[in-house]
């Protein structure tokens, strides 16, 4: 059994995964809400404004009102925003701002009986190149940067909130584009790294 919801919020549902998160949905039925920055690039999403499920909120999730309009009627969300590395690690402040209190902002503009789905990252397992296979949930959270730091804050927001959730710890995501890389790419030759399509990863 499918279960439709009146609208679904999507934060960062103009991204790379985010898109495929709408198309997803969008092709089962369902309506949702895209939020996600004024000053990204929404032209992949052109093709989906034509169906009456899909709806466009363009603001900041640090900012209160944003959100909270971005929230109004919303029977569920699925939250991708977030601030990624490398640009998580030039500045903590604002990647805490971004994560963790956007995150908060999000669950205190919902009622507690709204489904909510989590987008985190295996990096809340900090650096596991010497330890044993298979690393799994029940590993203990060790941040290590910002990033995985503000994860791990993240996490705990939701679990408390008495919403229902899940929580996704996800792998890099591999997308068949050019990116802009960074000057040092953060990763080392004999670490494990498992990337998921990004269609998989939706």
């Amino acid at each position: 059994m499918v279960t439709t919801y009146s609208m679904i919020l999507i934060t960062g549902g103009a991204g790379r995964l985010g898109f495929e998160v709408v198309k997803l949905l969008v092709a089962r039925g369902e309506k949702v809400r895209v939020f996600d920055l004024p000053n990204i690039n929404w032209s992949q999403l052109e093709g989906l404004r034509t169906s009456n499920n899909v709806t466009t909120f363009k603001g900041d999730i640090t900012n209160p009102e944003h959100v909270r309009q971005a929230c109004e009627d919303v029977n569920g969300v699925i939250h991708l925003a977030a601030l990624m590395p490398p640009r998580s690690e030039t500045d903590e402040n604002f990647t805490y701002n971004v994560n963790v209190v956007g995150t908060s902002s999000l669950i205190k503009n919902l009622t507690r009986k709204t489904p909510f789905v989590f987008s985190s990252s295996i990096s809340v397992y900090g650096i596991t190149v010497d330890e044993k296979l298979p690393i799994d949930e029940l590993h203990s959270l060790t941040p290590h940067d910002y990033y995985s730091k503000t994860k791990i804050l993240s996490e705990n927001i939701v679990s408390i909130s008495g919403n229902p959730y899940t929580i996704l710890r996800l792998s890099p995501i591999a997308v068949a584009d050019l990116v802009e890389l960074p000057n040092i790419i953060p990763y080392r030759a004999d670490q494990r790294v498992e990337f998921i399509f990004v269609e998989d990863a939706a």
